[in-house]
């Protein structure tokens, strides 16, 4: 009996302690600042921040003048920060900049190729007519100068392709102006060098010969 009374006794002591040790945690909480704020209303008004955010960056604005093309949102598809897989891409658009063009250029005729050089481009989309233009500049690289650190030891297989130089272009011609050409259209280009300038003509006759082709074509 007397065991009994005992362990009865021991047991409110422990439940006196623990409701003395809460009363200290609920005087604790409730005097808790952070910033002049308690601390749960400090961290609910932080969940609530970083929601707003989220939200806010949901909308995607764009860096510039342009617009969206190749669109594949649909309900329910799912966009990270990450970028590893674009959702959309973003085709910049500037009125006062004149646009450019590239062409490829096997690597024979490198050591003549410079800027300010004269050329002439043609347009399949626009058959039987041939745009004066300018050289801006050679690219300084082309891509099988590239490689990735990887754990494996380099092979001769990008030796087998030969890769050609990149010139970009500028079209003088205000006639061009006329014309609607979406970007990535293709061009066919004629750089004039000082090189055997009196040959010029015969390529600025087969320019024209090969112009004068592209209105014919089949559609099938």
């Amino acid at each position: 009996m007397v065991d009994t009374r005992r362990q009865t006794w021991k047991a409110d002591e422990a439940a006196v302690a623990a409701a003395k040790e809460n009363v200290v945690q609920a005087r604790n909480a409730l005097h808790s600042v952070v910033h002049g704020e308690n601390t749960r209303v400090a961290s609910l008004l932080a969940q609530l921040r970083e929601a707003e955010f989220k939200r806010e960056n949901t909308v995607v604005r764009a860096p510039s003048d342009g617009y969206v093309s190749t669109v594949g949102l649909r309900p329910g598809t799912m966009s990270t920060a990450l970028g590893l897989a674009p959702v959309m891409t973003f085709v910049p658009v500037t009125e006062n900049q004149s646009r450019e063009y590239v062409a490829a250029f096997r690597q024979n005729s490198l050591q003549r190729l410079q800027a300010g050089e004269k050329a002439e481009l043609l347009f399949p989309a626009i058959p039987g007519t041939v745009f004066s233009a300018e050289v801006v500049e050679v690219l300084p690289a082309i891509g099988e100068s590239q490689f990735q650190g990887q754990g494996k030891l380099l092979t001769t297989d990008a030796l087998i392709g030969h890769g050609r130089a990149l010139v970009v272009f500028k079209v003088n011609d205000p006639r061009l102006q006329n014309y609607r050409l979406p970007q990535g259209t293709d061009v066919e280009a004629a750089v004039y060098s000082g090189h055997f300038e009196h040959l010029s003509l015969i390529r600025k006759i087969l320019i024209r010969m090969k112009s004068w082709e592209n209105y014919l074509y089949l559609d099938h």
